[in-house]
């Protein structure tokens, strides 16, 4: 990115107004500040020179082994061939994959930005992925599911490395896709619905590859900081919003903490409605 300078975020008004002022975009939440928007299969626990060279083959074998298992605990698994499926219902479930996390919501990105580790800084990215397709694939429009560079790297960690050139060819492709792609998921799951989901997948970050890397421009890719001292009072301001744990999850643990928290608020006394000047 070109501009290095830090834009803070202190107020739920200035959320809103990055996103209807970025309409297009996707943006992500992260509690901390991270150095790349790495996927997690690629972070640095994985990219260790020693764990590389003891579990060389790594992502391959937990793409294999969720496969392997998955049948036995799940119903309603993707057909084998359906490789991005399996990577989606992985990442569904923590598993780390190729895959980022985003959203269309700028207020699901805050409570995930917001919603942990209050002691320190956390960040909100915002992204044109319309923009970053063009730049890795040469196509600025959303892929379709078949698309030859999506079906390449969700594919590619089943390729050796001398056999990855002639699975790109086979696909069609002139030659081994370098960068990540954004792409519109099928919204299997309840949560994935909620909270807007959408998704890039990435091959493995090497120098010049990365989503940073690739978008310099501010109106392409930028980085909002949160300070730890308002990450409170952002959190309450999407609590009244209706931006609640179990709107993010819908499921009953979820449901059992907000009530939890509702138990803190002894008294509440209705303010006067709030008026403007038409």
């Amino acid at each position: 990115m070109q501009n290095n300078a830090i834009c803070k975020i202190t107020k739920i008004e200035e959320v809103v107004t990055i996103g209807k002022v970025l309409e297009r975009h996707w943006f992500r939440g992260h509690p901390k500040i991270y150095k790349y928007l790495d996927p997690p299969i690629f972070r640095d626990i994985y990219k260790d020179e020693f764990y590389q060279k003891m579990r060389p083959d790594y992502e391959y074998a937990v793409v294999e082994e969720f496969k392997l298992v998955a049948p036995s605990l799940y119903s309603n698994i993707p057909r084998k061939e359906d490789d991005l499926e399996w990577l989606v219902l992985m990442q569904h479930y923590g598993v780390p994959t190729r895959l980022l996390d985003w959203t269309e919501s700028i207020l699901i990105a805050l409570y995930f930005a917001v919603k942990d580790s209050p002691d320190v800084d956390g960040e909100i990215w915002t992204l044109y992925p319309l923009e970053l397709n063009k730049m890795g694939s040469g196509k600025r429009g959303m892929p379709v599911l078949k698309n030859p560079f999506l079906q390449y790297l969700a594919k590619e960690v089943n390729y050796r490395e001398d056999r990855k050139l002639e699975f790109a060819k086979k696909l069609e492709l002139d030659g081994i896709p370098k960068y990540p792609l954004a792409f519109y998921p099928i919204l299997n799951f309840i949560r994935m619905v909620v909270q807007s989901s959408t998704f890039t997948i990435h091959p493995f970050p090497k120098n010049g590859n990365r989503i940073e890397d690739i978008l310099e421009d501010e109106k392409h890719l930028f980085r909002y900081v949160i300070p730890a001292k308002y990450k409170k009072n952002l959190l309450q301001s999407l609590n009244s919003l209706s931006i609640k744990n179990y709107k993010i999850f819908p499921d009953l643990d979820h449901f059992a903490q907000d009530i939890i928290s509702e138990l803190n608020i002894v008294a509440y006394s209705p303010k006067e409605p709030p008026k403007f000047d038409n």
